[in-house]
């Protein structure tokens, strides 16, 4: 700052005295002279204001650029604030990131795959993320309720899309079913570069199910994922085929459905097919007309199907054949069906190849909530999810349904090469699992060696431990003496409850059970113990006791 302009600002702060500037005064000037003046000056202090701005920008800039996060290579940083994005089109979170620094701005605004999320709802920034995305290809994504709250209307967000439906790479709409004649507007378009569509009827009439709209002049040679909730196409249109990814959803069994031979038609057109899932969508004709055919499904990942009629799970299931390596679940509905026949799994069930595959398996059983089976590869899997999941939720069935279910779970899995089976439930009187009950369940676990109760009733678990009890016998198969599970080595408890004399007769059981492989018992929030039957059992050589009150 120059010495005339320190003085002009000095002269300023003291009042009653004359401007200044050097030699030089004002007390003689003419208004016009000192009107100039006083201008000059004031374009000198606001040109040196600008100068200290651009400086404080400057430095700034400098500061951020040494921020340790801007030491990452642009094209780093970019992939971050991709992520902001993943999986939430609604989210503004890229536009909030651009307003951070100039230097994360420049990277947002000159990358246009950081606005290819359109979010119609909010139809101004769905306007703005199209004009930045330039020619990218974009993400549609659409919900009526959300539009509602918005006060946006569904036709005019859905028409500032049409003109972009040549890079539309997934569209994602859930409409309400006067809005579904909006999609119209597509009909005339082309989308050579879309992979994923998805529509979903928002239903307020569970019944309700509608006709899809025709959209699109071309087959979508591009798609690879389509899901329908609640809205139907032409099954015999050109789009069901190559499919990596197919679901679905309808809340109610209708004509509309394909039947099972059309359904067959459209697996078999999808060779490569990594997910399938049926929710109440399986074909009404599976039991009045059978198919001999069977469709191979070499890449399939996934298969989830759920239905209130578990044979018509069955008979899909009797014409798919799947990798060993295929995550399944199965949900379904038990009225007066026999438990104890699993309906919903074919009779040959050779073709479902990774019910051959499991290793560990979890059964629960409790009359209020059904019966959920669990299978998984190997213990080493324990917490990871499971590669095969059966949930039947039982309706006016009697209260020993479950243990049915348990009884013939030789039906469902070929028990011999279990080696970790979990057993939860049981806990209620009339649940109680009988002698000669045990002796059927556990008969074929020939490899089993971790055993795991949860939550089982003093009566069932005395049974258990009479069936598995050696009594001092020598294992010796030449002369005809058989022992359950006679490769056991770990038992868990958790959650039991003991009563007297159930404490003894356990104690005895490990003494008994000891030489014979069994090396570790664990006992986790389990009640009725005292220290000395603790410490007596903790005696027994050979046999590790973890007790966790």
């Amino acid at each position: 700052m120059d010495h005339a302009l320190q003085a002009f600002l000095k002269n300023i702060i003291s009042s009653g005295t004359p401007f200044r500037t050097g030699n030089s005064t004002l007390s003689g000037a003419s208004p016009n002279e000192t009107r100039d003046w006083v201008n000059a000056r004031i374009q000198a202090l606001a040109d040196s204001i600008k100068i200290f701005q651009e400086s404080i920008e400057q430095l700034g800039s400098l500061r951020n650029t040494l921020a340790p996060i801007n030491r990452l290579p642009n094209e780093l940083l970019v992939e971050i604030f991709s992520g902001l994005t993943q999986d939430r089109p609604e989210s503004t979170d890229v536009t909030h990131a651009s307003h951070v620094c100039r230097h994360w701005r420049h990277l947002a605004l000159t990358n246009a795959k950081l606005w290819c999320n359109i979010w119609l709802p909010r139809r101004k920034q769905a306007l703005e993320n199209l004009r930045r995305s330039k020619g990218a290809l974009i993400h549609v994504s659409h919900d009526d309720q959300e539009a509602v709250c918005v006060g946006y209307s569904t036709a005019l967000s859905v028409a500032i899309v049409v003109p972009h439906t040549h890079r539309v790479k997934s569209l994602r709409l859930s409409l309400c079913d006067t809005m579904l004649e909006s999609m119209q507007a597509f009909a005339l378009s082309a989308a050579p570069h879309l992979q994923e569509l998805s529509l979903e009827k928002l239903c307020f009439d569970v019944y309700d199910i509608c006709d899809g709209p025709i959209i699109f002049k071309d087959d979508l040679p591009a798609l690879r994922s389509l899901s329908l909730s609640s809205v139907t196409i032409p099954w015999s249109s050109r789009i069901l085929k190559n499919l990596v990814h197919l679901q679905l959803v309808y809340t109610h069994v209708q004509n509309s459905l394909p039947t099972l031979q059309r359904l067959l038609d459209i697996l078999e057109q999808c060779p490569g097919l990594e997910c399938l899932i049926l929710r109440h969508s399986e074909p009404a004709d599976t039991l009045a007309m059978p198919v001999t055919r069977q469709v191979d499904l070499p890449c399939l990942s996934t298969l989830r199907l759920e239905s209130t009629f578990p044979r018509r799970i069955a008979t899909l299931l009797e014409h798919l054949s799947i990798p060993a390596d295929t995550a399944m679940r199965l949900v379904t509905l038990l009225g007066d069906e026999d438990v104890g026949e699993y309906p919903m799994l074919p009779g040959d069930c050779s073709a479902l190849r990774p019910l051959s595959q499991l290793r560990a398996l979890e059964f629960y059983g409790d009359r209020r909530s059904g019966v959920t089976v669990r299978g998984r590869t190997g213990r080493t899997a324990a917490f990871a999810a499971p590669l095969f999941e059966l949930k039947m939720n039982m309706v006016q069935l009697p209260n020993t349904a479950p243990k049915v279910a348990l009884s013939c779970l030789r039906r469902l899995v070929d028990l011999t090469h279990v080696d970790t089976f979990v057993l939860s439930g049981f806990l209620h009187t009339e649940q109680a699992v009988l002698f000669e009950e045990w002796m059927l369940i556990l008969a074929p676990f020939a490899n089993l060696r971790t055993l795991h109760i949860v939550k089982m009733g003093p009566v069932a678990l005395m049974n258990l431990l009479v069936v598995t009890a050696v009594d001092g016998r020598v294992v010796d198969p030449q002369r005809d003496e058989f022992m359950f599970c006679p490769k056991l080595e770990v038992l868990q408890l958790t959650s039991v409850k003991f009563k007297m004399p159930l404490q003894s007769h356990f104690v005895a059981w490990v003494r008994l059970r000891a030489p014979y492989g069994l090396h570790t018992v664990e006992m986790l929030d389990v009640a009725g113990w005292k220290d000395g039957e603790v410490q007596e059992m903790k005696a027994i050589p050979g046999v590790e006791v973890l007790v966790n009150e």
